[in-house]
């Protein structure tokens, strides 16, 4: 069995046979986003990562765990009331790839600066974004704005039970670019 970082470092490619073993390892990650952050660190640790930061706003909660030069950011999904208020905030906000969802587009607008600070200065060479549910719309506006605003390589994002973000032509763009 590989270790995370092993997992982390493997290629892979969306396109072929759905054998990725990264795959087991962010869900693992995105379940324990559910914990308590004390919980979930604790977990993240067992799993042989050994720099963690907890990422908040309001009810958003997200991690950024890294070892070595991997590092995962997860996003943790609908777990509170007020999560049902960015879900269904279905308005669209314009971006200049298209419409995007507006509520899950702003919860990653209030997390954002958590996130692109210190991942544009590690730089990490195996940057992996996953997340369920809500957690998964972030981690895809995530990947969006980490790729498109701020230039950095992002290896994988691999969501579960992830809702429609972004309308047609965003889609098409998150498909390509993804």
């Amino acid at each position: 069995m590989a270790t995370p970082l092993e997992q982390l470092r493997m290629t892979w490619d969306s396109e072929s046979q759905a054998d990725w073993p990264v795959a087991e390892l962010l869900a693992t990650l995105s379940l324990e986003s559910y914990s308590s952050p004390l919980a979930a660190e604790e977990a993240f640790h067992s799993l042989g990562f050994d720099r963690i930061a907890t990422v908040a706003t309001g009810c958003q909660i997200g991690y950024i765990v890294s070892v070595e030069d991997a590092t995962v950011v997860v996003f943790r999904g609908t777990d509170d009331l007020a999560d049902w208020f960015t879900n269904l905030d279905v308005h669209s906000c314009s971006t200049v790839h298209g419409a995007f969802h507006r509520g899950f587009y702003n919860a990653y607008e209030s997390l954002k600066s958590q996130i692109v600070d210190p991942l544009t200065e590690a730089s990490p060479a195996n940057l992996w974004i996953t997340g369920h549910s809500l957690g998964g719309a972030l981690a895809v506006v995530c990947a969006y704005d980490l790729i498109h605003n701020h230039t950095l390589d992002v290896r994988g994002v691999i969501t579960f039970g992830q809702p429609m973000i972004a309308r047609n032509t965003a889609a098409d763009y998150l498909d390509e670019l993804l």
